[in-house]
């Protein structure tokens, strides 16, 4: 429960920020949105200085991940959870310069796109535990991938602003509950110690998270900003395709334990 609302209030500020920004830097300069974001770090500082207790950090049991019978579906969650992060960090990075492309004229509020997306986001987030509880977290990550596939291949092939607003939105609203749903699961895989089945999934989906901005960039430059959001959708399709293995795996494990 802490999870998904702890990355509820991240999306809401996201959000706020994002509309900020692009204000500022039309009316200031992009100096003064730097400043604005140097001033926002100083104060998380503080009050991570202030509010978090000061304790040694508690270190996960002997053996680590050694007694899994397989790191399989670990690998494939890792992989899912590359693929989430690389898409909304395209959409984070990337959506005011392809609204700002499409309406010049509307550079103010370039920032609607992840203003959109991140409060789309965090309404689903702060759903998300009576969501996961009422459909289970495979149902619910299917038809989230489904709903953020078809917004980003909208986004594919719109010109509109007001469309790719829109299209923004529903990204947010798919996107929203599959890092809780993702990690959940990859705890479960060794309850004696999530420690090391979290970090060995971040492992798995680093590379892709370091490569995204550069990737994305370079294909946006030799193709189009549509056509790289449009390729989104075949990453969100391969997510997809993971998560359907990965129930199949978890359930061929539930039956032989039975």
């Amino acid at each position: 429960p802490i999870f998904t609302t702890f990355h509820a209030f991240v999306s809401i500020a996201m959000a706020l920020m994002a509309i900020t920004s692009s204000l500022v830097s039309t009316m200031l300069g992009p100096l003064a949105t730097s400043g604005l974001g140097v001033a926002m770090l100083a104060a998380a500082w503080g009050m991570v200085h202030a509010l978090v207790p000061h304790r040694p950090i508690a270190t996960g049991k002997a053996g680590g991940l050694s007694n899994l019978p397989s790191k399989l579906p670990l690998v494939l969650i890792g992989m899912a959870v590359g693929l989430v992060v690389t898409a909304e960090t395209s959409t984070l990075f990337w959506s005011a310069k392809l609204l700002n492309e499409q309406a010049p004229s509307l550079a103010a509020i370039a920032g609607l796109g992840v203003a959109f997306y991140g409060s789309c986001n965090a309404l689903v987030r702060f759903m998300g535990d009576g969501l996961r509880a009422k459909f289970g977290d495979m149902p619910l990550m299917l038809a989230s991938l489904a709903v953020a596939t078809v917004g980003f291949a909208t986004l594919g092939i719109s010109g509109s602003f007001a469309v790719n607003v829109t299209a923004f939105a529903l990204v947010g609203f798919g996107l929203a509950i599959l890092f809780p749903c993702l990690f959940n699961m990859a705890a479960a895989q060794a309850p004696a110690n999530r420690g090391a089945s979290l970090g060995f999934v971040s492992l798995i989906a680093g590379p892709p998270r370091v490569l995204a901005p550069w990737a994305f960039g370079w294909i946006a430059t030799s193709q189009s900003m549509s056509f790289a959001f449009g390729l989104c959708a075949l990453l969100l399709a391969v997510a997809f395709a993971l998560v359907l293995t990965l129930r199949g795996l978890t359930s061929g494990a539930s039956a032989k334990t039975a």
